[in-house]
């Protein structure tokens, strides 16, 4: 991972299975250093699921907003694109939240998008696995960053900086 990028992404979704409506990415060095960031959030629809608006929702009032889902996942992808050539790509336990939102990303336009999805698409949670770390450790506290839990900027941030972390063998 020397001299390489990541793109980390993050998306908060009605219930597993349901539609993103906020993203965080973070493209962060090597080193550490937080280069770009991308955030939003859609105030199209509501939020059906309870656990989501009793542990998520209430995080996000500093996103900017999106009239639409569409709107911020065109957004999301647009940023999405400027960085995926140069970078590898990371979420934490990508499927099904992220896998979804990339995949609706790719759907809109499959013609166009069909070979623009990330690949690798690197699993954080399978790294930490194969370094002998719990898979369920506390991402800010292990990457030594403060942020809220369930926040798709704070979230994408720790877990590009956990990755960076397990790969330089701190």
């Amino acid at each position: 991972m020397q001299n390489q990028l990541l793109l980390s992404i993050d998306a908060e979704t009605d219930g597993l299975y349901g539609e993103t409506f906020a993203i965080g990415a973070a493209v962060i060095s090597a080193g550490g250093e937080v280069l770009d960031t991308f955030a939003g959030k859609a105030e199209e629809g509501r939020v059906e699921s309870a656990w989501v608006r009793e542990n998520s929702l209430s995080h996000l009032s500093d996103l900017p907003a999106f009239d639409t889902r569409e709107q911020l996942r065109d957004a999301f992808w647009a940023f999405y694109l400027q960085w995926r050539e140069r970078c590898v790509i990371v979420a934490d336990v990508p499927y099904p939240v992220e896998a979804g939102l990339l995949r609706q990303c790719v759907m809109k336009d499959l013609p166009e998008r069909e070979f623009l999805g990330p690949f690798p698409l690197i699993d954080l949670a399978s790294v930490l696995y194969a370094h002998g770390l719990d898979p369920l450790l506390d991402r800010m506290a292990f990457c030594g960053r403060k942020g809220r839990r369930h926040h798709p900027l704070d979230d994408a941030i720790a877990s590009g900086l956990c990755l960076v972390r397990v790969m330089r063998k701190d």
